[in-house]
């Protein structure tokens, strides 16, 4: 048997000619391929010494602990009920496999821990959000990576597709004629206060969860002949109800007024109706509100409903330890018809 500790589930792929997926079936999941190709790829991977998908992580076992990076400051990514869930779906699995959470942010001082003192502190690292860090996968290879609510090369990840939840959400509202939309979206710059913002500054952050939502917004918007809402986008540094209250209040004292108000967080929206109602404006009649995130109870909010975030983050838990299959497991949310755009 070849000593080859160092091959990755990718380079075994390439090797017999199958996907990652496959791979990782042949060893987690062997429902899901047929006794002769499990033989097969089990067979060939004992031959050069490979030793299966999560392996090494489980092998390197001896610190308990379980290394967190965020996409964004730690204090941000806490401030985020979102990112919060994921943490305690997260934590919730460790916790039953007697493993500790240490959390560090996607900062210099942060990545010195894991990388100099990593194979003492930590057995594995999870991400979570979109990071700046170059070549993550390949730089933490010895521990383990699993990717959530992000992609990185070469890692397994678990996502939601929040661009198509985004697309569902403008093609209902479309569906009476609109003259004028306007998107409000938390967390695109890093900046303080509300405000208007362009396309492009928008995207300069990258590609995480929240640009993931405008993109898809934007690109129905613009398919369906109304333009990419220029001077018609604001960002929020939070969902709080006063920073809700000045972005719907903003967007809707423009002229023209929209009469589509696409609102990327369910707080954001039913900040938005309670403004428009302060102005005037008649729910649906008048304008048209979408949410995002299946928060609201009540069926007063038109919504998009993604995947419960503490589900998500015991999937990408599971996914780290083997008990599901190492992919790029990307989950699609459901629209959800309620008042306020029926």
């Amino acid at each position: 048997m070849q000593n080859n500790k160092k091959l990755t589930i990718k380079e075994i792929a390439a090797r017999l000619q199958v996907s990652t997926a496959t791979i990782s079936n042949a060893f987690n999941r062997p429902d899901q391929l047929s006794v002769e190709l499990r033989e097969h790829i089990l067979a060939e991977c004992n031959r050069i010494g490979y030793a299966g998908p999560g392996a090494g992580r489980r092998r390197l076992g001896g610190s308990g602990v379980i290394g967190v990076i965020f996409g964004t400051e730690l204090a941000r990514s806490l401030d985020d009920d979102e990112t919060r869930a994921l943490i305690c779906g997260l934590a919730g699995e460790l916790d039953h496999r007697g493993k500790a959470l240490l959390m560090l942010s996607n900062s210099a001082i942060g990545l010195s821990v894991l990388e100099h003192r990593g194979a003492a502190l930590i057995e594995g690292v999870i991400c979570i959000g979109e990071t700046e860090v170059p070549r993550l996968g390949e730089r933490f290879s010895r521990c383990g990576v699993v990717a959530l609510e992000t992609q990185l090369e070469g890692v397994p990840s678990v996502r939601v597709d929040h661009y198509a939840g985004a697309r569902a959400a403008v093609l209902h509202g479309i569906r009476r004629p609109v003259t004028s939309a306007a998107v409000l979206v938390p967390r695109l710059l890093r900046s303080a206060p509300v405000c208007r913002v362009q396309e492009a500054d928008a995207l300069a952050r990258g590609d995480g969860r929240d640009v993931q939502r405008l993109l898809g917004c934007l690109d129905t918007l613009d398919a369906s002949g109304l333009g990419r809402a220029p001077g018609r986008i604001w960002h929020l540094p939070d969902t709080g109800s006063l920073t809700a209250r000045q972005a719907a209040r903003e967007a809707l004292e423009c002229h023209p007024r929209p009469d589509l108000l696409l609102c990327m967080d369910d707080r954001i929206a039913m900040a938005a109706i309670d403004v428009a109602t302060e102005l005037g404006l008649s729910v649906p009649e008048d304008l048209r509100v979408l949410g995002y995130g299946g928060t609201v109870p009540q069926p007063l909010l038109t919504t998009v409903v993604q995947p419960e975030a503490r589900a998500l983050g015991r999937l990408a838990a599971k996914m780290y330890f083997g008990d599901v299959a190492e992919s790029d497991c990307l989950l699609a949310p459901q629209l959800r018809v309620g008042a306020s755009c029926p």
